[in-house]
């Protein structure tokens, strides 16, 4: 019965971070629009695109970008060591006052941001993963973001493409993530960010010191570098939501592949981040370990399958209530029909994938990842 007691009091505590989050995602609202917008306010715009092996969708993710109603930005695609055809695809596409930069060996994506980051004019950085698409009105959007000066980074939405009940899954969980994170900056906390669709001022990254704290580990250039410019005193982080903002990123091919990039984003969940950040974590890892724990023991011991179905039912209430508003705002409430699988798989593969990342040293393209010291 002491497993039944820990597994309720952590499920009930995780009940009451979920309603938090729901009361901070319905304060989410469209980027601020001042009174002669365009003339007033068009901070130059350096769209960092890094790149590697990505010769099927780079053209379209680049004609996307070149086709944007805003029109005070620059493009800076950069080659990561790409050995397909990626670098002439771009060259056919990237023409001035954009660049095209190659590096001399693969830096991975981390040093291929450097880079980018170093040549760009722009007072307002974003990075973008070359196989995201986004809409016409997304600079337009992301610009009126920054019209607060404070504001040194927005954190901004992402969703996958899908069409098989399997990536509805993919989906729907990438959604929970993605929406936590917002909620999260909604209050100004810093819990998560996505590169593949992130904005940031220049002097922001420069006065924290760019990926200089965490240079250790090889990716995370998103994460960290939200928890630096939120522990600055001279900087905010804040989030917007419009149909607009959002980009569309590629879903994981297989369940391989999920819990290949799983493995990579609980690699870091031991570094350095901020109180907040690591008290919802072990809260969200502790409730799924019990939960699994509890579900496994129910098996050989029936009198503690009531006190698990309490649990599930109790977490699978606040979920499905955040997910309710998180799939709607995103337009997307089809994604629903794979929220019962999940609710009953998910403390399984969380728990399974947070172990593994303990003791797996995972790889991105290729590359082994590094993990600090």
């Amino acid at each position: 019965m002491l497993l039944g007691n820990i597994t309720l009091v952590l499920v009930t505590l995780y009940f009451g971070f979920v309603m938090w989050m729901i009361s901070k995602w319905n304060q989410l609202a469209p980027p601020p629009i001042r009174e002669h917008d365009a003339p007033q306010f068009l901070p130059l715009i350096s769209v960092i695109i890094p790149f590697k092996n990505e010769e099927s969708t780079l053209a379209d993710v680049l004609e996307k970008v070149l086709a944007q109603t805003y029109s005070h930005f620059e493009i800076i695609a950069v080659n990561d060591g790409s050995t397909d055809r990626s670098f002439e695809v771009a060259q056919k596409v990237i023409k001035a006052p954009h660049q095209l930069i190659t590096t001399a060996h693969s830096t991975g994506k981390k040093g291929a941001l450097n880079q980018g980051i170093a040549l760009a004019k722009g007072e307002i950085i974003v990075t973008l993963d070359a196989d995201t698409r986004v809409e016409a009105d997304w600079l337009q959007d992301i610009a009126r973001s920054f019209s607060d000066p404070k504001i040194g980074m927005v954190v901004l939405p992402v969703d996958f493409h899908q069409s098989t009940l399997r990536k509805s899954v993919f989906e729907l969980e990438f959604l929970s993530l993605v929406g936590s994170g917002l909620a999260c900056a909604q209050d100004k906390r810093a819990l998560m960010a996505n590169g593949a669709n992130l904005a940031f001022r220049k002097q922001a990254f420069l006065d924290v010191g760019g990926y200089a704290s965490h240079s250790l580990y090889s990716s995370g250039d998103d994460q960290f570098l939200l928890f630096d410019i939120h522990k600055s005193e001279d900087w905010n982080i804040a989030t917007f939501f419009s149909p607009h903002l959002i980009a569309h990123t590629q879903s994981p091919k297989n369940w391989s592949a999920w819990f290949s990039q799983r493995l990579r984003w609980g690699s870091k969940a031991t570094a350095p981040s901020t109180p907040f950040a690591a008290g919802v974590t072990w809260l969200v890892f502790l409730t799924s370990l019990c939960l699994t724990l509890s579900a496994i023991t129910s098996i050989i011991w029936p009198a503690l399958l009531s006190w698990t179905i309490v649990a599930f039912l109790l977490k699978a209430m606040a979920d499905g209530a955040f997910l309710l508003l998180v799939t709607h705002k995103f337009q997307k409430l089809k994604l629903l029909i794979a929220f019962p699988l999940l609710a009953v798989i998910y403390p399984f593969l969380l728990t399974s994938t947070a172990l593994l990342s303990m003791v797996v040293k995972p790889s991105w393209k290729g590359q082994k990842i590094r993990l600090g010291n």
